[in-house]
């Protein structure tokens, strides 16, 4: 886990909590003791500090919704972002396992790392987890590890039978009803695109999956933040460098000159510049 250096900010979140599937019953205990509204969702308001992790604030969403901690989590950006990062390539998301997205291990080991709770208070043992000072301490989420981990995976896969992706199947037979699947290839794991590799691997954590090491500060950011004086604006240069950049260089600080320099090519890839700002939503 990454020391922060810039001054901790308060972050204003706005959750919202929507079934699809409320019957008018639902609706009116959801105004009666929900605290809702219209019935239609529940709405929670809170204020945190920029350094809370993703892995923290799991455990503040616990208590504003009155969960015990029994609900899976999963933190992912926009599909429009994630699919501009990756180029839905597995390549894209590779390069970004450890930096940005868990290793494909992560989820079967030490995702919950701190789920502990054995007996006495359920409320004093969640608020020990969701308030400061922060940490992450699962395995996978150590650099080096996640490298490790996605190499391995990728080695194992040199040669493989790649299946036609589900929604490259119903594009062909929209305009063929008659149209089969097509028969497997052979070709290696880096070279598929992210369908191809769902189609063809069982993975049940997905590509999506934030590191929850993350900061907020890290992942969120409004239109009118001012760090440099500039906004948010992603310069190509690593000392005007701000947002998701400006995180790619940190975590790369210390290491060979050419992985400092993929913080300025992540940053090109993305096609961020002056005249545009880092999204305001990234969760």
């Amino acid at each position: 886990m990454r020391e922060h250096s810039e001054q901790i900010e308060p972050v204003r979140l706005r959750l919202e909590l929507v079934s699809d599937y409320q019957t008018s019953n639902d609706k009116l205990i959801m105004k009666r003791y929900g605290e809702s509204l219209t019935g239609d969702s529940i709405i929670r308001e809170l204020m945190i500090p920029s350094d809370m992790t993703l892995h923290a604030l799991h455990y503040a969403i616990q208590k504003l919704f009155g969960w015990q901690n029994s609900h899976l989590r999963q933190f992912v950006l926009p599909e429009e972002v994630y699919s501009q990062l990756t180029g839905q390539t597995v390549k894209g998301w590779s390069d970004l396992v450890g930096v940005l997205f868990q290793a494909p291990s992560e989820a079967e080991h030490d995702l919950y790392w701190d789920d502990d709770y054995e007996s006495g208070s359920f409320a004093v043992w969640l608020r020990k987890r969701y308030t400061g000072p922060y940490s992450f301490e699962g395995y996978y989420e150590q650099y080096e590890a996640a490298r490790q981990d996605i190499e391995d995976m990728l080695d194992h896969f040199k040669e493989m039978e790649v299946r036609e992706s589900f929604s490259d199947y119903l594009a062909r037979k929209e305009k063929n009803q008659d149209t089969e699947p097509e028969k497997a290839r052979k070709a290696s794991l880096i070279d598929l695109t992210i369908d191809e590799l769902h189609a063809s691997i069982a993975m049940e954590s997905g590509t999506e999956s934030l590191l929850e090491k993350l900061v907020v500060a890290d992942i969120l950011a409004s239109d009118d933040e001012d760090r440099n004086g500039e906004g948010l604006s992603v310069m190509d240069d690593v000392g005007g460098m701000s947002g998701y950049a400006r995180f790619l260089q940190t975590i790369y600080e210390g290491e060979d000159k050419e992985e400092a320099a993929d913080s300025r090519r992540w940053a090109k890839y993305m096609g961020w510049n002056q005249k545009k700002t880092v999204p305001k939503k990234m969760l």
